[in-house]
C-alpha cells in the first residue's frame, strides 16, 4: 500500500470520528432535559416516539396541503365522524376486555352486562362511520359479544349480517368457526333434549326460539356455503348427513354423502362417506315394486369402494362383498317380479326378456335357475294375449293420419315452387308420401333457402 493511500484513509477515519462525536453531543442534550422533567418528560418522550412513527408511516407528511387532508392514503387528518367512531370503538374494546375478565372469573352476570355495554358502543361506532373497515370490525365485535354472552341465535344472525355487507371480510375464518360450533351445539342439544319443533323456547337463551333442529342444519349449511374451501366444510356436511341418517331420512343423507365424495376428494371422511352412502342407498330402497335406480347406484358404489380403498381391513372387505351379493339379489328379485307380472297378464314376450336378464346378469343368485325354467316354459306360449271385445273397438275406427301430397312435377323443379306454401311445409316437416324423402335431397341441391 502506497503512502498516499494510507494518508487518505487516515483523513477519512478522522472525519468519521468527528461526525460521530458531533451526533453524540447533539443527541445527549434532549436526553438530559427529558430526564430532568419527571412525568412531563415521559409524556414528551412518548410524543417524540409518536412523531417518529408518523414520519415512518407518512401520516401528516402533507398536512399543510389543504387537498391532502381529504386523501386518506397521504395520512391526512381524520374526519370528525371517524374520530367519533374510533372513540366508540375503543370504549367498546374496554367493555369487551372487562367482559372477558369477568367470564374468566366466572362472574357471568357481570360479563353479560359488560358485553351488553360493548355492543352498544360498537353499534354507535358502526353508525358513526358506515361503509368502512371500522364498521366491519364493529359488526364483527357485536356478534362476538353476543357469542360470548351465550346468545347464540342472535350471534348467528349478526354474523350473517356481517357477511352480507362485507362478503370478503377478513374475519371470515372466525365467523365460519363460530357458525360450525353453534350448529354442532344445537344438534347435540337436540339429541339430548328433543322437543316438538313447533313448541317455542322461552327459557334457554342458547337455543333459538323456534326449531332448534332447523337452525342447527342452517348453521352447518352456512359453514359450507360461506367458505366452501375451508377446513370445516366437509365436517359440516358429515354432521348434516349423520343427522339425517340417524333420523332415517336416507335420501337426504345419501345426497350429502354424495356431495362429500364428489366435491371433497381429499377429505378425511371419504371412506365413511362411501360406506354410509352405500347404506343410505340400500335403506332408501322400497322394494321390488318400486324404482330400482338406488340399488343400481349402490352396486356401482360398492364396486368403486373396493377398487379405491385397497388397504381396508379384511373384515370390512368381506362386509362389502356381502352387501354386493345382497344388492344383486334385490335387483334379481325386482326383474323376476316384473317377469312374473307380464307373464300373469299374458305378455309372454316381455316376460321372457326379464327372465333372460335375470339368468344372464345374476347367474349366481338362486333366482337364475327359476328364471331359466320359466323362460323355457313360456317359449311355446303366444307373445301377447288375445284381443278381447274387438267388436267394440270396431265401432270406433281410428282416424287416418292426414298427410300432404306433392305432385311429381314439383319434385323435378323445386325452384319454381320456392314460394309455394304447401311445398315449404312438406320440405320442413317431411310429411307426405314415399317421394317426400327424395324431395329434401333434391331440394337441398337447389336454392340455399331450403337449408
Amino acid at each position: 500500500m502506497s503512502k498516499r493511500s494510507r494518508t487518505l484513509k487516515r483523513l477519512l477515519a478522522t472525519l468519521l470520528l468527528t461526525v460521530s462525536a458531533g451526533c453524540a453531543t447533539t443527541s445527549s442534550q434532549p436526553t438530559a432535559t427529558v430526564r430532568g422533567q419527571g412525568d412531563e418528560g415521559i409524556a414528551a418522550g412518548a410524543n417524540a416516539g409518536k412523531d417518529f412513527l408518523n414520519r415512518i408511516t407518512g401520516r401528516g407528511a402533507m398536512a399543510n396541503v389543504p387537498v391532502a387532508n381529504k386523501l386518506p392514503w397521504f395520512g391526512g387528518a381524520k374526519s370528525k365522524s371517524e374520530r367519533e367512531a374510533e372513540a366508540h370503538f375503543f370504549r367498546g374494546d374496554d367493555a369487551t376486555r372487562q367482559g372477558i375478565d369477568a367470564r374468566e372469573r366466572k362472574a357471568f352476570r357481570q360479563a353479560v352486562n359488560a358485553f351488553s355495554l360493548a355492543r352498544k358502543a360498537y353499534r354507535e361506532a358502526a353508525k358513526a362511520f358506515p361503509d368502512s373497515p371500522l364498521e366491519e370490525d364493529s359488526l364483527f365485535m357485536i356478534a362476538e359479544c353476543q357469542f360470548f354472552s351465550d346468545e347464540y341465535a342472535d350471534a348467528f344472525e349478526s354474523y350473517e349480517k356481517l357477511i352480507a355487507k362485507f362478503k370478503g371480510t377478513r374475519h371470515l375464518d372466525t365467523v365460519v368457526a363460530r357458525q360450525f360450533a353453534m350448529g354442532r351445539y344445537w344438534l347435540n342439544d337436540e339429541l339430548k333434549n328433543s322437543t316438538w319443533r313447533l313448541l317455542p323456547n322461552w327459557s334457554d337463551e342458547k337455543r333459538p326460539i323456534m326449531d332448534t333442529q332447523g337452525a342447527a342444519l342452517r348453521a352447518l349449511e352456512k359453514t359450507r356455503l360461506n367458505l366452501p374451501t375451508g377446513s370445516l366444510a366437509d365436517d359440516s356436511i358429515m354432521l348434516t348427513s349423520g343427522w339425517y341418517f340417524s333420523n332415517r331420512q336416507f335420501r337426504d343423507a345419501d345426497y350429502y354423502y354424495t356431495l362429500i365424495r364428489r366435491e371433497y376428494p381429499n377429505s378425511e371422511h371419504q371412506f365413511d362417506a362411501h360406506v354410509l352412502g352405500i347404506q343410505s342407498k340400500i335403506r332408501s330402497y322400497q322394494g321390488s315394486n318400486y324404482d330400482g335406480t338406488v340399488m343400481i347406484e349402490a352396486k356401482e358404489l360398492i364396486e368403486q369402494t373396493l377398487k379405491q380403498f385397497t388397504e381396508i381391513r379384511p373384515e370390512d372387505r368381506q362386509r362389502l362383498m356381502n352387501l354386493h351379493a345382497q344388492v344383486n339379489r334385490a335387483l334379481a328379485q325386482r326383474d323376476f317380479s316384473l317377469a312374473e307380472y307380464y307373464a300373469a297378464k299374458g305378455y309372454n314376450g316381455a316376460a321372457r326378456v326379464y327372465y333372460e336378464r335375470v339368468a344372464s346378469k345374476f347367474p349366481r343368485t338362486e333366482l337364475a335357475a327359476r328364471a331359466r325354467d320359466r323362460d323355457t316354459a313360456t317359449q311355446t306360449k303366444p307373445t301377447e294375449p288375445p284381443r278381447r271385445l274387438t267388436w267394440v273397438s270396431a265401432l270406433f275406427p281410428e282416424e287416418e293420419k292426414q298427410t300432404l301430397k306433392i305432385q311429381p312435377e314439383r319434385l323435378a323443379q323445386p325452384r319454381a315452387y320456392a314460394n309455394d306454401r304447401e311445398y315449404r311445409e312438406i320440405r320442413l316437416t317431411g310429411a307426405g308420401d314415399g317421394d317426400v324423402g327424395r324431395t329434401e335431397n333434391h331440394a337441398g341441391q337447389g336454392d340455399s333457402n331450403f337449408r
